[in-house]
């Protein structure tokens, strides 16, 4: 994986031939275009727990079609 500076608040994370892009909101110096990269981190953990989630549903032939995490989060002061 590399991370690339894009201009702005933006990295770009590329693997494999795809990538994830990062911005800050604009009052962070940024131009909102993308999640931030705490978010993207939050959002990262969030779908790990979701794949271990569907490969257990997959074995005990559960129902997931309509799964869904919802993640809530708070910054330290």
């Amino acid at each position: 994986m590399i991370v690339e500076y894009a201009g702005g608040m933006k990295p770009i994370a590329h693997d494999r031939g795809l990538q994830a892009v990062g911005d800050q909101p604009e009052h962070g110096g940024g131009e909102g275009t993308a999640m931030t990269p705490t978010k993207l981190f939050i959002a990262s953990l969030a779908m790990c727990v979701g794949i271990f989630v569907l490969y257990l549903a997959k074995r005990h032939e559960m129902p997931f079609e309509n799964m869904r995490i919802e993640v809530n989060h708070q910054m330290a002061q």
